[in-house]
């Protein structure tokens, strides 16, 4: 067994986790609905609020995949019920940034500048870069 696969994914009330009979991992919360669709050599059972999976052999390709699913329903799960951020540290000199309404600008010390802005509905800047 998978050292990640063999450890439970947790979730709280406010989530729906559902198994499907095409052993599809449903799960449901406040944010949205995500799915993870396992192949079937990886059995999931959902009981006291958390989710087990386990494989039906132990060769090594379905010992990846043992852990790969419990990775995969865990950052669903997290998904759907926290969402996602990003966190920017910025520490040194010859740099600057600040944040106005909904883009990220930056000056660089090669005096770049770039503007990030942030999608409709989000908190954090989306990966697009604008120079200008």
């Amino acid at each position: 067994m998978s050292r990640v696969g063999r450890a439970p994914v947790f979730f709280d009330k406010a989530v729906q986790v559902t198994i499907t009979p095409k052993n599809e991992v449903v799960v449901k919360g406040a944010k949205h609905t995500m799915t993870v669709l396992m192949r079937p050599e990886i059995k999931a059972k959902i009981e006291d609020g958390k989710v087990m999976l386990t494989p039906s052999s132990t060769e090594p390709r379905i010992r990846a995949f043992h852990g790969l699913y419990r990775a995969l329903i865990q950052n669903a799960v997290t998904g759907v019920s926290k969402g996602w951020t990003r966190e920017l540290e910025l520490n040194g000199v010859g740099y600057r940034a600040s944040v106005s309404g909904i883009s990220w600008n930056s000056l660089w010390v090669t005096a770049t500048r770039s503007s990030i802005k942030s999608r409709k509905g989000s908190r954090s800047p989306s990966t697009s870069k604008q120079k200008s």
